[in-house]
């Protein structure tokens, strides 16, 4: 017997569904129409009762149909009243079942919102946008040139069919909300979910409108904990953070400055409303480039010793300019930060290619969302978020993600007025269902208990009808003999 091998982690691209995977389609319903008949009468045969009352009757109707031997009662007198029994038991069951059915369609067919661009709605003619997310309007998000090409790469070429605007230096790209079916989300999907509303998937938090991106949400449907928990979206780099709020570029020499700046000012990314949100959802996923690969494709990805070595060099040359030992030290510590997490991962680059970040055109990648396989474990979680390159020679960024960071299926938004995530599992891969069971059969301790009688009567019946056979072979004998 081979041993089954683990599935191996899953990569997808935030904000590009995943129609490989399954759907977000979830039935607890036992039967259908096809297998309602032969799946529910077997499963009634399962009592001994039953199947003792049917072996009697085509017992009893061989002998009255045929002339093997003689039957003294129609087997109807027993066929009878185990139909009627039977039927009355399917149409309990069938009953139950179909409740499951409606209850199934409700919630698979609930409304949802996600996050899609413009210009696919537009082209979508059974798209439906929601109405009551901005009054139905579309999020224009400006994106700066610099995403899409660096100052030694090519310039940025607008792709064909999309919506995307050129204005000068500027890009515009707009973005709109999606009413969607829950049985419909797909893994990469972005959702927005509202305050009181039951989350439909899996998903990574990464906008709320609550102080720093934290959500609260209650998880009695999953753990049957009723406290509120506080949940925190992706610690991505404030310096990041920052640049992907204001949609502008910076040199990698001037992430010491960056980083003094977001410190003085440390209410820069606090509060967001929903389309400062997908403005900066949108500068670092598939929504604001439809044609960007992986950034785990990123030829230095992993590579981050030339990157921060340069960051290190060159902020050493400015520590002993400007001699600021405190400002010195937290950029030193936030390279090391930086550093640490991401994998070092060895890539073999074409030897024409120079081992410099600046000659990468780093505006072809977009984030990665690198997840584990699905398991039913609810409370802990292993992932990352990887970061294109937004600063000009600089690398790509791992932000870890654990169980904190993470929203599962089943639980409601409280207290707080939206979020927004990224869907990475669905349906049943989901955690809620990994836990759930098939629906079992209605057998009750009741109904265990008749079989053992009746088995017992059975072996009873047999050891008395054996015994007075073999006297009565033995009398005849005796009489006639």
């Amino acid at each position: 017997m081979t041993k089954k091998e683990p599935e191996p982690e899953r990569v997808l691209l935030p904000g590009k569904p995943d129609y490989d995977q399954c759907d977000n389609k979830v039935v607890t319903a036992r039967y259908t129409l096809v297998t309602f008949f032969p799946v529910a009468i077997l499963e009634q045969f399962r009592r001994f009762a039953n199947l003792y009352f049917l072996i009697i009757g085509v017992i009893m109707a061989i002998g009255w149909y045929t002339d093997l031997y003689e039957s003294a009662l129609t087997p109807w007198t027993t066929l009878g009243p185990l139909a009627l029994v039977i039927t009355f038991s399917l149409l309990v069951e069938g009953s139950s079942d179909y409740k499951r059915h409606l209850n199934d369609q409700v919630t698979n067919n609930a409304s949802c919102v996600v996050l899609r661009r413009a210009d696919e709605l537009d082209n979508d003619e059974s798209a439906e946008r929601d109405d009551h997310i901005i009054h139905g309007h579309d999020v224009d998000v400006n994106i700066n040139k610099a995403y899409y090409n660096t100052t030694s790469g090519p310039k940025y070429r607008k792709p064909e069919h999309t919506s995307a605007k050129t204005d000068g230096d500027v890009i515009n790209v707009s973005v709109g909300f999606e009413k969607l079916r829950r049985m419909d989300i797909r893994q990469g999907h972005f959702i927005l979910v509202k305050n009181r509303e039951m989350v439909p998937a899996d998903m990574v938090l990464l906008a709320s409108s609550n102080d720093q991106g934290g959500a609260y949400i209650e998880t009695s449907s999953i753990d049957g904990e009723t406290n509120l928990k506080l949940r925190q979206r992706a610690s991505i780099p404030k310096h990041i953070l920052k640049l992907l709020q204001e949609g502008r570029e910076t040199q990698l020499e001037d992430i010491g400055d960056e980083l003094a700046t977001v410190k003085e000012d440390d209410d820069v990314a606090n509060f967001e409303t929903i389309a400062e949100a997908v403005k900066r959802i949108t500068r670092f996923s598939y929504l604001g480039r439809p044609s960007g690969q992986s950034a785990l494709d990123h030829p230095l990805y992993g590579d981050v010793d030339d990157a921060f070595g340069m960051s290190s060099r060159r902020d050493t040359s400015r520590r002993s300019r400007r001699g600021s030992e405190g400002l010195g030290t937290h950029v030193r510590r936030a390279s090391t930060a930086f550093a640490k997490s991401v994998r070092n991962i060895n890539v073999d680059l074409p030897k024409y290619a120079p081992r410099t970040l600046s000659s990468v055109e780093d505006g072809r990648y977009i984030s990665a969302l690198t997840t584990e396989p699905p398991n039913p474990s609810v409370h802990t979680f292993n992932g990352k978020l990887t970061l294109p390159p937004f600063e000009h020679g600089a690398g790509c960024v791992d932000v870890p993600l654990g169980a904190d960071n993470v929203i599962l299926r089943g639980a409601v938004i409280r207290n707080t007025q939206w979020v927004i995530g990224v869907a990475f599992f669905t349906g049943a891969d989901t955690k809620l269902v990994q836990n759930s069971f098939d629906t079992p059969s209605k057998f009750s301790q009741l109904d265990i208990l008749m079989n053992k009688t009746v088995a017992a009567i059975l072996v009873l019946m047999i050891v008395i009808v054996a015994i007075l056979s073999s006297l009565a072979v033995v009398a005849t004998r005796d009489e006639f003999d």
